[in-house]
C-alpha cells in the first residue's frame, strides 16, 4: 500500500530488534509501556516492573502516564542470524525479532511519539540489549557507546571504514554520533 502513492504517506518508524530468546519479555515490556503512555494502566505488571526498576526507568515510565496514545498496530518480524558486522542480526547465532513503532502524525506534531520512542529505545537497550535499525528513527538518547555494547563487531567495522574512507567522505553527524565514526 505504501508504494502505490508513497507521497500520501508521510510516516515515521522506529524499529527495535531483540534476540529471539527475549522476544516474549520484550513484547510484555512494550505492551506495558504503550498502556502506561496511553493512560490505560496505572501500574506495570511483574516481571516488567522489576526489570525497569533495575535499570532506573520505571519511575520515568509511570511519569509518562497519559501522554501519548499509540495509534498504529505493533508489527513484528523475525530476522535470521547473518554474518554482516553491524547488521541488526549480525555477529550472533540467534535470530532476532523487531518491534516497529509507526506514526502518521504530521512532522512537527510528533513530539509525544519521539518521547515514546526515546523511552522504549533506552529501556529495550538497557534490559534486552536491543539494537535499533540504522535507517529509521534513532533517538538521540543512544550514542556510540550504546551501539558498541550491543554490536560486538563495531570496532572491526570502524577499522574497515577508516581504511576504506580515510577522509570521511561517507561519514556524517549521524554516523559519528551512533557509530563513533568521527
Amino acid at each position: 500500500v505504501l508504494t502505490l502513492r508513497h507521497d500520501l504517506y508521510k510516516h515515521e518508524e522506529m524499529e527495535i530488534f531483540v534476540p529471539e530468546s527475549k522476544v516474549l519479555e520484550a513484547a510484555a515490556l512494550v505492551r506495558n509501556a504503550l498502556e502506561i503512555f496511553a493512560g490505560d494502566a496505572v501500574s506495570v505488571r511483574e516481571p516488567v516492573a522489576s526489570l525497569l526498576s533495575a535499570v532506573g526507568l520505571l519511575d520515568e515510565l509511570l511519569g509518562r502516564r497519559g501522554t501519548y496514545v499509540h495509534h498504529y498496530p505493533m508489527l513484528f518480524r523475525r530476522v535470521l542470524p547473518e554474518d554482516a558486522l553491524i547488521s541488526m542480526a549480525g555477529s550472533t547465532k540467534e535470530a532476532w525479532f523487531s518491534f516497529s513503532l509507526f506514526t502518521y502524525r504530521a512532522p512537527g506534531k510528533r513530539q509525544e511519539f519521539y518521547e515514546l520512542c526515546s523511552w522504549c529505545a533506552r529501556a529495550m537497550h538497557a534490559v534486552f540489549g536491543a539494537r535499533l535499525h540504522w535507517g529509521k528513527h534513532y533517538p538521540q538518547a543512544l550514542d556510540a557507546q550504546a551501539t558498541a555494547r550491543v554490536h560486538p563487531s563495531l570496532e572491526e567495522f570502524g577499522r574497515i571504514c577508516r581504511a576504506r574512507d580515510p577522509n570521511g567522505v561517507f561519514r556524517n553527524d549521524f554516523t559519528d554520533r551512533v557509530l563513533g565514526a568521527g
